[in-house]
């Protein structure tokens, strides 16, 4: 897979993740802004995970390296959630997390297929 097949991939999951999220939460007359939001959020911490899979922990078991990683973009992806959309912490971290999981374990099956 690429890195411009993963991002692609990422953003597939995870916008309309967050979307349904804030949705739910009371969003209902800001979802252009939660969109972008989720997007800017992935395209922030999209480039530095790809490095840091390849070359800067590319020496780390996968799993351990995968969850070094996506622990460091579910912070950084809460603090952007939170701070853009003005959200409670529990909830930015809730987006966050949810998001993450359903697109890292979309895209470990969807390696396969590529």
């Amino acid at each position: 897979m690429t890195q411009w097949q993963a991002l692609a991939f990422t953003l597939a999951f995870e916008v309309p993740v967050v979307l349904c999220i804030a949705w739910f939460c009371g969003f209902r007359d800001e979802m252009i802004r939660v969109a972008g939001v989720a997007a800017a959020a992935s395209l922030l911490t999209h480039p530095i995970a790809w490095y840091l899979a390849l070359a800067g922990l590319a020496d780390v078991p996968f799993w351990t390296r995968a969850a070094i990683i996506e622990a460091g973009v579910i912070g950084v992806e809460a603090v952007v959630y939170a701070k853009a959309l003005k959200t409670r912490w529990t909830l930015a971290f809730a987006m966050s997390i949810i998001a993450n999981m359903i697109s890292f374990g979309g895209g470990i099956w969807l390696v396969r297929f590529l």
